[in-house]
């Protein structure tokens, strides 16, 4: 196999290392595909047959989150525990032969017996910006007690491409919720602006035919004074019936439910239907409207309905700001 061939070798060929196994391990980008493929890494390097990976969890616990080979005796360590304290404080892995030095006399035996409960030999920290986020957990190589010096040099090198790419795959993670949650997000309103605009179609139509129906004298005659003041209320609903409509358009844009209906239309066309719905607004003000001649036989191309809408949107425009005169509309091509 593959790391036999590497191992029987005077020297790693880390190139080889890099280019088959670690190199891939930075272009998983999710936890779930990541964390497998790190413990195959590790075995086909090393000629293993148990490792595990634990990672902290939001409230201090260290969890296995994935295991390779039988499960260990123990799945969670906490912050007080003294086997995490050692890989806090150090970088550095941690192997059985290293806990006869003097510095672990202390806490020998009971390192021992994490090693135990975790069927490692060797211990990685994960450190990312000096924070220890979680460890890897190596089990003996195939047929040997150790790993040689450079076998745990690789050891080192490895665990520190596993953090990073457990940090890539944490971002990735996160980018996924926050698009979720901006999906949810969009979804709410999306069904606000629905039911908002349901509701307030029909008083607005209520308003509108209610106000036509006083001025033309359907229930009884009206003065000069109150049939002003009625014109008034019915301009003020067609001035929100456009709005209304205007965030119904731009919610069917923004969710791509629309498509346009591109044709070929002649504005004097479509000015024959604007002109009474802007004499009716022109009606309750001291201005006149002036259409300059040129705007006849003049062709462009686009949505029926969406020019229109637009062109209702200058003209009201231009009606709210004159307070007396005239407006005019011009059309000229470029």
């Amino acid at each position: 196999m593959f790391p036999l061939r590497l191992f029987q070798k005077e020297s790693l060929d880390y190139r080889t290392l890099f280019s088959q196994h670690l190199e891939p391990l930075r272009a998983l980008q999710s936890l779930d595909t990541l964390l497998p493929q790190a413990l195959q890494v590790a075995q086909e390097i090393f000629s293993i047959e148990h490792a595990c990976i634990l990672l902290r969890d939001g409230m201090g616990a260290y969890d296995v989150k994935q295991q390779l080979g039988a499960a260990p005796q123990q799945a969670t360590l906490y912050e007080d525990n003294l086997l995490i304290q050692r890989l806090r404080a150090s970088t550095a892995l941690i192997d059985k032969v290293m806990l006869s030095d003097q510095k672990f006399y202390l806490d020998r035996d009971h390192l021992m017996k994490e090693f135990v409960t975790l069927k490692a030999v060797a211990i990685m920290p994960l450190h990312l910006h000096d924070q220890l986020i979680g460890c890897l957990a190596i089990g003996h190589p195939t047929g040997k007690v150790d790993f040689t010096t450079e076998q745990k040099d690789l050891l080192q090198l490895y665990g520190r491409e596993v953090a990073s790419a457990v940090q890539n795959a944490y971002l990735y993670d996160e980018v996924l919720r926050q698009n979720a949650k901006l999906t949810e997000l969009t979804e709410l309103k999306a069904s606000f602006v629905a039911n908002m605009t349901h509701e307030l179609a029909t008083p607005v139509h209520n308003i509108i035919g209610l106000s036509s129906s006083l001025i033309d004298g359907d229930v009884e005659p009206l003065t000069a004074e109150q049939s002003h003041l009625v014109g008034v209320i019915r301009s003020a609903g067609e001035r929100l019936l456009k709005t209304h409509r205007a965030i119904l358009d731009l919610s069917e844009l923004e969710n791509c439910a629309e498509k346009l209906t591109i044709q070929k239309i002649n504005l004097d066309e479509l000015m024959a239907e604007l002109r009474p719905w802007v004499q009716a607004v022109l009606s309750t003000k001291d201005i006149q409207f002036k259409e300059k001649e040129n705007i006849y036989n003049t062709y462009i191309y686009g949505d029926f309905n969406k020019v229109k809408l637009l062109f209702e949107t200058i003209l009201d425009n231009a009606v709210q700001y004159t307070a007396a005169g005239a407006i005019s509309l011009k059309v000229t091509s470029s």
